[in-house]
Order: C-alpha cells, then structure tokens, then sequence
C-alpha cells in the first residue's frame, strides 16, 4: 500500500513539473524589454540602435549621424506601425486581406528594405558593410528559431 501511494506522489509531482511553462527569468526579461521599447520614443529607439552599431562597427562621427537619421527613419515606421496594428486590434476591425492586399503590403515592405540597404550601404565602408550583413542573417535567424520555438 506504501509503495502504490508513493509511486502515485511521485507520478503527480513529475507530470506537475513536466507541464510548467518554462518562462522563469528569461520570459520576465522579454516583457521588460517589450514594455520598455513601447515607451520609449522613436528618436530614443534609433539613438540606441545607433550606438550599438557604432559599437560593433566602430563607426566615426559622420557615419554616425547619418546612421541616426535611417535608424530615426526606421523607428519611426515601427511606431506608426505598431500604432495602426494596435488601433486595429482594439477597435475589433482586423479583417483578413485579400491576396492583392497582401501583395502590395509585401512590395511596399520590400521597397522600403531596398531603400534603407542602398542607404546604409553609402554610409559604410566595404568591410563594415559585410560586418553589417552579418548582423542582419544573425538576427534573422534568431528570430526564425525562437518563433519555431514558440509553435
């Protein structure tokens, strides 16, 4: 009888365990950062991205500021961005686009890539440049592993 009761306990406790949510830590950090970068202003956002990529690319001053003014050009798309998506969301209007929506979204966002790439690239030097597109792959693909973890 002890040992069907302690095997019962034991069971409970394992399947308790197995089916937590491995947040800890790590998930309060990312909702820190998530409602830090909300309520921090576009111009902050680029001033920060800025330095970060003065960091790794060891940028002089003239890269600098113009490096402000595309990642400013960028922060400023993702706020407008996330304010449109928001209003939608509250608002209960989101409706699925059809195909040629979609199309022109996708043409636009890659326009816009296109543009900020030729941009950045005047800005840096060959080697900083190649620093730069490594970054960006690096990024990209982390983000592609954590979403296949999310799912």
């Amino acid at each position: 009888m002890k040992r069907i009761v302690i095997l019962m306990l034991v069971m409970t406790t394992t399947a308790a365990f197995a089916q937590r949510p491995n947040h800890g830590r790590n998930g309060q950090k990312k909702a820190q950062m998530a409602q830090l970068m909300e309520e921090l202003s576009a111009q902050q956002l680029a001033e920060l991205e800025t330095k970060k990529l003065t960091l790794a690319l060891d940028l002089n001053d003239a890269q600098q500021t113009q490096m402000l003014a595309v990642q400013t050009e960028i922060a400023q798309d993702r706020k407008a961005a996330h304010a449109r998506m928001k209003a939608l969301k509250e608002s209960d209007e989101i409706k699925k686009p059809t195909a040629e929506e979609k199309f022109q979204k996708m043409s636009e966002g890659l326009d816009k890539k296109i543009e900020i790439k030729q941009q950045i690239k005047q800005i840096l030097t060959a080697d900083q440049y190649e620093k730069w597109e490594k970054m960006q792959h690096h990024k990209k693909q982390s983000r592609k592993a954590h979403r296949g973890k999310r799912r």
